[in-house]
């Protein structure tokens, strides 16, 4: 069995040649623009492969996405000459500062922000170094955390569950009475949710995810029930639809 430390040498050999004036045409013509969208495809795809807890499906998705990666990072080392063993080493680096407790024999876990604001620099935003393309409920999560890092934050969890009511007002208020800030309010009740779970210790994406899971599942139910009796649910009333809802929520409690 090769080592970890050769099949990753053969990962990047292999992306090389596919490099190579002789290689693949689909790999030479590979940009880092061209790559966003495969490196966030890849992710996902580890995510429903941890999330089904298949064993299988993750090294094979794991895989691909290492391949991504290492076809980012030889891209990175023609454009700039930094190839993917300066980033390890790099990260490497970062992850021995980062934990002075295991690496300088110290024993106190480290002050994770603190240490991080430190690299930023001190003249930075707390709020620098977040990225404006990460999912939008991963993104809120981020920011809440680093605003409550400085003692911004709501003394207990009742006190951001008040808050969720506050803005759930402000929108009703705004969809009665001046319907154009609507989106606005919406985004604030949403972003506090998100503060909620935050507060909770809970991953606000998690959470969601798993309610939409159980949505589709419920579903699903709804379609087989209508099927079997030859409907559709299209043409089913209000009433019926609401009825078959209550038959899938009993099938699927969580």
């Amino acid at each position: 069995m090769n080592s970890p430390v050769s099949g990753m040498d053969n990962l990047l050999k292999v992306v090389e040649r596919l490099r190579a004036p002789n290689g693949c045409a689909w790999d030479r013509a590979q940009t880092l623009a061209s790559l966003r969208p495969h490196l966030l495809e890849e992710v996902y795809e580890v995510f429903e492969a941890i999330d089904r807890q298949d064993s299988a499906a993750l090294e094979q998705e794991l895989g691909d996405l290492l391949f991504v990666v290492a076809l980012i990072g030889r891209v990175l080392e023609e454009q700039s000459g930094i190839g993917l063993h300066v980033v390890a080493e790099n990260a490497a680096k970062k992850m021995r500062h980062r934990h002075p407790h295991v690496f300088k024999g110290g024993v106190a876990p480290p002050d994770w922000e603190a240490a991080k604001q430190k690299e930023r620099g001190a003249n930075s935003s707390r709020l620098s170094g977040i990225p404006a393309s990460m999912p939008a409920s991963l993104r809120a999560q981020k920011v809440g955390r680093r605003a409550a890092s400085v003692g911004f934050d709501w003394p207990d969890l009742s006190g951001v569950r008040a808050k969720v009511d506050e803005e759930l007002s402000e929108l009703d208020d705004a969809l009665v009475h001046a319907p154009e800030n609507a989106p606005e309010e919406l985004g604030d009740v949403m972003f506090t949710l998100v503060q909620l779970a935050r507060g909770m210790d809970l991953s606000a994406e998690g959470v969601l995810h798993q309610a939409t899971r159980k949505f589709e599942a419920r579903f699903r139910i709804m379609e087989a029930v209508v099927k079997k009796d030859g409907q559709r649910l299209e043409d089913l009333s209000p009433d019926a639809l609401e009825a078959c809802w209550q038959v899938a929520k009993k099938a699927v409690h969580t």
